[in-house]
């Protein structure tokens, strides 16, 4: 029967524009966004060359100078590439943010972590102006991605797919003719619906495969993507079973489908958005550049013995360096200790924005089985590595990085000695060129999603076995 009904809405799909049309809409509409997505990671890779080319071109002026017996540029007397000071701005290294192979199916997201971080001991990642100016690309995303064509699309095709079928036949009193030779209407009525649910996991299953024919993506986070896809139109149908294929007439299917589209699709992710933002009253990466701020003024206005004090008890190794024996510590290293604890107000803010951060990511998974919308979000965004989690991690290595050159530019100083070519190559290597965080799993959001599509199915074949009482 299931057999026949397939066949049945083949010939349906062929023969009706509207679902022919619906097709070509979803496929066009795939295609761009997956466009879309193509030119994004392009122009994310553009930005990690660029970078790269940059760092090479800071390393390369600073290696012709020690070539040259120079101290430094010509208009600018005042370098000296001997001292930590300056082979450390001058390094130019920079730490790139590597994207994920599925990054352009989620140009959509809100994920505004800089590509490019310059490391140096003055950086400061959480402050967002210097990471624009690097990364132009920020602030530009596509509006629709490959999570909106799922997310939106694919319950409005699986409406489209199966507009009438059940509601139609009752209303006309097709029905009765239909039990007579079926025996139970029900069964043929669900025996379509496991159809459209077949010809519509197929056209998104093609849509899938395309996206990770083009990342050149065939393991576990390929995988996911299919799982997560299918899933979804399988639970959309089970919810057209639920609402329109058990309908009376057509009028109430279209009602009842459209009302549970309104409320999951648009309804229950807005509210949750809403509610998500209520929690945070003020613009968080302002406030916390004022207190970064204040705190920075702060350090400055105390008497460096204070700060000297902080950086002995963390590396009491520099007590045993020539610097760390003079009574009073020289103005040009003195300077460093202010720096340095500056760094460690950025390690501390790191830890407690990501306790933060991780509660926010509990917070979320705990309330999307409110909206399977939700729940396919952000578990694509997880794949495509453009999700919260993968944000913070690049920012804690970016933190780490520069609390690692802050500690080598106090330990050079503390040496008290001019530094060679061979110390400014090490320096550059020391930071890797580029990050990739590993995603994390979508098991909670398969569960989810599994659950609602067993609860969907359940619905609708109750609901279509109760109006059998009805022919």
């Amino acid at each position: 029967m299931i057999l026949e009904a397939i066949r049945q809405e083949l010939v349906g799909v062929r023969r009706s524009p509207v679902r022919l049309t619906a097709l070509v809409v979803f496929f066009a509409a795939s295609a761009l966004a997956m466009l879309a997505g193509q030119r994004f990671v392009d122009d994310w890779s553009a930005s990690l060359d660029e970078a790269r080319r940059q760092q090479s071109e800071s390393a390369q002026s600073v290696r012709g100078w020690f070539a040259e017996g120079a101290t430094g540029p010509e208009d600018r007397p005042w370098v000296n590439v001997a001292e930590p000071l300056w082979q450390d701005w001058y390094a130019g290294t920079r730490l790139g943010r590597e994207p994920a192979p599925l990054a352009g199916i989620a140009t959509g997201s809100l994920d505004d972590s800089p590509r490019v971080a310059r490391v140096h001991r003055l950086a400061n990642p959480f402050l967002e102006e210097g990471s624009k100016i690097e990364n132009p690309e920020l602030g530009r995303t596509e509006a629709v991605d490959l999570i909106f064509v799922l997310a939106v699309f694919v319950p409005l095709l699986v409406g489209v797919l199966g507009m009438g079928c059940g509601a139609y036949e009752r209303e006309s009193g097709l029905v009765r003719l239909i039990a007579v030779q079926r025996g139970r209407a029900s069964s043929w009525f669900l025996a379509r619906a496991a159809a459209i649910a077949v010809v519509a996991g197929v056209t998104v299953l093609a849509v899938a495969l395309i996206a990770i024919a083009r990342a050149g993506v065939f393991d576990r986070d390929g995988v996911g993507l299919v799982a997560i896809a299918l899933l979804y139109t399988a639970l959309w149908t089970g919810l057209l079973t639920a609402t329109a294929v058990a309908a009376r007439s057509r009028r109430e299917a279209a009602l009842a489908y459209g009302g549970v589209w309104v409320l999951l699709v648009l309804l229950a992710p807005t509210l949750m958005s809403e509610q998500a933002l209520s929690s945070t009253a003020e613009n968080a990466g302002l406030t916390t550049a004022l207190d970064q701020r204040a705190q920075q003024y702060d350090g400055y206005a105390e008497d460096a013995a204070v700060h000297i004090e902080r950086l002995y008890s963390a590396r009491p190794d520099l007590r045993a360096l020539p610097a760390a024996a003079t009574d009073a510590l020289p103005p040009k290293i003195e300077r460093h200790v202010y720096d340095w604890s500056r760094v460690q107000e950025l390690v501390a803010e790191d830890e407690k924005k990501a306790a933060a951060e991780r509660r926010a990511i509990a917070s979320a998974e705990r309330t999307m089985a409110w909206s399977p919308t939700v729940t396919l979000t952000l578990a694509v965004e997880r794949l495509a590595g453009r999700d919260l989690h993968s944000a913070m991690t690049f920012r804690h290595e970016v933190v780490n990085a520069v609390a690692e050159r802050a500690d080598w530019v106090v330990e050079q100083a503390w040496r008290d000695a001019p530094l060679s070519l061979e110390d400014f190559e090490t320096l550059v290597s020391t930071v890797p060129t580029s990050v990739r965080a590993a995603p994390a799993s979508v098991t909670p959001h398969l569960t989810v999603l599994l659950a609602w599509t067993v609860v969907a199915w359940a619905v609708g074949v109750i609901r279509v076995r109760r109006r059998e009482a009805d022919v």
